[in-house]
């Protein structure tokens, strides 16, 4: 007998489980973009403020320079550990499509799904369409606008007819979407106080980023209890501006 292989879906948004933990941080005027962290003594220098201990929260490519000058080792796992893009439209239409709730691996498409159909959700019919790592880095540097009629092209061609014009649609590139496995739960080295994490050190899922995260954190608080700069990401895709400001950059 075959298994059930069991999903589960949350129904909030991702930013909301990190927001609450935040209110015993220091503030930080947002937007802030860090190109470059270093030392001063024994404490870690981060946008002229001195902190105890450091941990990087970043894409393995974005993680890399930030460490280079100030740990090789921890700099070379990351440049070995690349992810792929994935470039993603979400369009919503009048009527239902003529479609399973969920389609894979067929052309450009890596896999789609009815959004609508997901629980607790509401609202007309909404898919979103995400295109495979081949067609994403072939397509990489391509505006949304440009993006958009190519993958609802590769959607019409998948169900075999022509697409009603949606109500609405739009595209978002993941630069960093699907990360590597470099095979660390996270990176710590207690003497210079400093940490990285990261869902690209276990696997490309978003359990392995809280995952490696919790991992972090626990051997940050099993020294004593003093400030820790986290940084989260380094700069906005350029691609996409409105949704890189959405996304948290801070340091608690």
């Amino acid at each position: 007998m075959a298994r059930r292989r069991v999903r589960r879906l949350g129904r909030h948004p991702v930013h909301g489980c990190s927001r609450p933990r935040h209110g015993h941080a220091p503030r930080y005027p947002l937007p802030v973009q860090i190109d470059a962290i270093g030392r001063d003594g024994p404490h870690w220098q981060v946008d002229g403020t001195s902190f105890d201990a450091l941990a990087i929260a970043l894409p393995a490519e974005q993680a890399a320079p930030l460490l280079r000058p100030v740990h090789p080792a921890f700099a070379d796992l990351a440049g070995q550990t690349p992810a792929a893009p994935c470039w993603t439209v979400m369009a919503a239409f009048a009527a239902p499509l003529p479609a399973p709730d969920i389609l894979r691996e067929e052309g450009p498409i890596g896999w789609a799904a009815r959004n609508n159909a997901k629980p607790g959700r509401t609202g007309p019919e909404s898919w979103v369409v995400q295109a495979g790592p081949d067609w994403s880095r072939a397509h990489l540097e391509r505006s949304p606008s440009e993006i958009v009629p190519l993958l609802l092209d590769a959607l019409a061609t998948r169900l075999g007819q022509p697409l009603r014009t949606p109500l609405a649609a739009t595209a978002h590139r993941w630069r960093y979407a699907r990360s590597g496995a470099q095979g660390s739960a996270s990176l710590w080295d207690p003497a210079a106080r400093l940490g990285v994490c990261g869902d690209w050190l276990l696997g490309p899922r978003v359990e392995a980023g809280w995952l490696s995260g919790t991992n972090l954190a626990a051997a940050v608080v099993a020294i004593e209890r003093q400030p820790v700069a986290c940084v989260e990401r380094l700069q906005p895709d350029p691609a996409c501006p409105a949704a890189a400001r959405a996304r948290p950059q801070c340091r608690a």
